[in-house]
């Protein structure tokens, strides 16, 4: 039979038109070669092996035994010449491999071992089929692209499904549905494991990983997400860990269990979703270390974006764990646009070695930067001591951005490893630098009933500039809280900040009212004084909650307030901070009404409007302490 497949192949030399043909060369195994028939000049079998020869040189050697067949096939359909085949089946695989000579495969059962030397082009696998007890493993000279094409494979091996021992990079594509589940037999610790870098390129597939050992991803480089839905779940581990970067600029990537992880490096979302779900205790959903200094020894990441750094796309976090930290960045949190939403259900927790941990939406050992977007922070009454927005070197709002932060926490109750009763306050926003608001929205409400639940909590100053309005509702704490004793104030440059406290100080500092407006309600007066001479502030107004105006002695209006704050506030000592020059003569008019103009925003103040009826009390800015104009 061999003999007259070989006699055939020499007459199909004299009668095709060679050059539109190619030729498959089936190999015991169902293993395929391939040749480009204008390219091979003869045929011949030479000491029982079958040869190619192309300008006389010999170019394939099969040993003869191995021949099945030969197939002519139109030049336009045969298969990419860059392509390898790798179809599972539940015990075994089948390879179509029009690399032998460059590409080896060795198959055991459903496992796939590749070593590529194929320098010329990047290597195509096409991964289909089934298995419970099998994967892919490959050590590649070049990068390579692997296609998951409707993949449902689990390996019960040492090795994960998907396993690159090279440190190129291997691009993945998606089509139809895929799945992968490594085993605890892993010891490669996660299902899709690199030594390279890994990109998701733009496909409309999905995948799930499935992490039965510790990780989902891990690569000791990069991953890229250009596009596909990618679904990670890890219950013992993190769900990815990167080392350089992970930056997604499309598609469509959850993880579930556990948090994603760079060890050394920083984070990008410039476009598509990203979803974290977690109730793993202690998880940093999204972690961002650095072990990059800068002259002076200190932390450094990317000195134009920092650690995590978003313009687009939607992040998502929901988290029932004790100790949770959103995201947790050595570096600067920049946020540039997109929308953040975060949801915190779990307590803070104490432990005798790490200490206590508070609940944290983000916390940035550098600064928090939001620049643009719109975004939404909330903790349940559970999430006991939560904070949602922890900057250790400082915040800022700016170019637009709208934020609303809700706390229902109180604070954290604990016993310390002397035995001794410690407690953590719940805040919506800590720092341990400078708050800065610029042109920005925020709307600040915690609603724990219990002391202890703050509204911004914060070691030095802060400061509120043109175009900011800041609206800030406090239940139980302090409404601002800035530690006088650190030399920390409130400076208002401009724009609105209200403020109220059914159960502490709508203020508890220092401020400087240099512009813009100051309005607060609290339980208690004013504590903290004022920090400039050249300004004055009316404060301890026994107040009844309706709308009430200040003018100057022109009789120009310098605010209107529709008297909304807090729904059921109870407390009444109203305290206003404005540009009020010292020696002259204010007229407050409250108790009236006020019809028509503008809100801005939530806050309660309002841009024109008519104001009538109510009773007028001259206040006299004459020193700088509180006036209490007689009612």
């Amino acid at each position: 039979m061999k003999k007259i497949i070989i006699s055939g192949v020499a007459l199909l030399f004299s009668v095709f038109a060679w050059s539109e043909y190619s030729m498959i060369i089936h190999r015991s195994g169902g293993k395929l070669s391939f040749a480009d028939c204008p390219t091979v000049d003869s045929v011949k079998c030479v000491g029982g092996n079958f040869k190619l020869y192309e300008n006389g040189e010999d170019v394939s050697e099969i040993p003869f035994q191995q021949l099945d067949s030969l197939t002519f096939v139109d030049a336009n359909q045969l298969v990419p010449r860059d392509t390898v085949y790798v179809t599972f089946s539940e015990g075994s695989v089948k390879c179509v491999n029009p690399y032998q000579s460059s590409v080896e495969i060795k198959t055991d059962g459903a496992c796939v071992n590749v070593n590529s030397l194929a320098y010329q082009k990047d290597i195509v696998y096409v991964l289909s089929g089934s298995s419970s007890n099998g994967y892919f493993a490959i050590d590649s000279e070049r990068k390579f692209k692997v296609i998951m094409d409707n993949l449902t494979l689990t390996s019960n091996k040492v090795l994960p499904p998907i396993r690159s021992f090279s440190g190129k990079t291997m691009t993945i594509a998606l089509k139809g549905k895929n799945s992968l589940t490594d085993s605890a037999n892993d010891t490669a610790n996660a299902v899709i494991r690199s030594k390279g870098q890994i990109i998701f390129e733009q496909s409309d597939g999905s995948l799930v990983v499935n992490a039965k050992q510790k990780r989902g991803i891990q690569t000791g480089d990069y991953i890229e997400v250009k596009g596909g839905d990618i679904t990670v779940n890890s219950d013992l581990g993190n769900c990815v860990r990167v080392k350089d970067y992970f930056w997604m600029s499309g598609g469509k990537f959850a993880i579930n269990g556990g948090g994603l992880n760079v060890t050394n490096g920083y984070f990008r979302l410039g476009n598509g979703s990203f979803t974290a779900t977690s109730n793993m205790d202690k998880v940093k959903i999204i972690e961002i270390e650095s072990e990059l200094l800068d002259e002076d020894e200190m932390t450094v990441t990317d000195a134009e974006h920092g650690a995590f750094w978003m313009t687009s796309g939607v992040l998502t976090i929901e988290s029932s764990a004790k100790g949770a930290r959103g995201i947790k960045a050595d570096g600067d949190v920049n946020v540039y646009g997109g929308k953040i939403k975060c949801v915190l259900t779990g307590t803070s927790v104490y432990d005798a070695e790490d200490g206590s941990t508070n609940t944290t939406a983000i916390k940035a050992d550098g600064c928090i930067n939001f620049m643009d977007g719109t975004h939404e922070f909330s903790a349940t009454a559970s999430a006991t001591g939560a904070r949602l927005l922890t900057g250790d070197s400082g915040l800022t709002f700016d170019n637009g951005v709208s934020l609303t932060l809700s706390n229902a926490s109180s604070s954290f109750a604990y016993l310390n490893s002397l035995s001794e009763d410690k407690v953590k306050v719940s805040s919506l926003i800590k720092s341990d630098k400078k708050i800065v608001f610029n042109m920005s929205s925020l709307y600040l409400r915690s609603t724990a009933t219990i002391d202890g639940a703050y509204g911004i909590v914060s070691d030095a100053d802060m400061e509120v500039n043109d175009n900011a309005v800041i609206v800030i509702e406090s239940a139980s704490a302090d409404g601002v809280y800035v530690d006088e004793e650190k030399n920390g104030k409130l400076v208002c440059n401009g724009g609105y900040i209200s403020t109220c406290s059914n159960g502490g100080r709508a203020y508890s500092c220092p401020i400087a009212a240099k512009g813009g407006v100051c309005v607060g309600v609290g339980k208690y007066k004013h504590n903290g004084g004022f920090a400039n001479s050249s300004y004055g502030t009316a404060g301890d107004l026994s107040y009844d909650f309706t709308p009430f105006q200040v003018l100057d002695e022109t009789g120009a209006v310098i605010f209107s307030h529709n008297g909304k704050f807090m729904d059921g506030l109870s407390a009444n000592k109203l305290s206003i901070s404005a540009k009020l020059s010292k020696d002259q003569t204010y007229t407050y008019k409250v108790g009236g009404k006020l019809t028509g103009g503008d809100v801005i925003g939530p806050s309660g103040f309002v841009s024109g409007g008519t104001y009538s009826g109510g009773e007028d009390y001259d206040v006299t800015i004459s020193r700088t302490n509180i006036l209490n104009p007689i009612r």
